[in-house]
């Protein structure tokens, strides 16, 4: 998601809310080699959704995981662990 590419990931991993969530990619059905294919041919076929998908990755991860929000977090977490 950093590289602003889309991503696939399997509906047996958690990882599929973040995706479904931020539409920063597909999600195929685990073990389900014709679905994956699918998923992968809709990506190669569309250029746009591609872009769409990558950079809406991108900007999640910019947002969320960016020096600031992370030092904010991590201060957060100290500040918790002492009261």
């Amino acid at each position: 998601m950093s590289f602003s590419k889309p991503v696939l990931v399997s509906n047996a991993t958690a990882q599929k809310n973040l995706i479904e969530k931020t539409i920063s990619g597909l999600v195929h059905l685990e073990k389900d080699a014709q679905d994956f294919s699918e998923k992968i041919l809709q990506l190669y076929k569309s250029k746009k959704l591609r872009d769409v998908m990558g950079n809406n990755g991108k900007r999640f991860v910019d947002e969320e995981f960016c020096w600031e929000k992370t030092s904010e977090k991590l201060i957060q977490l100290y500040a918790n662990l002492s009261t």
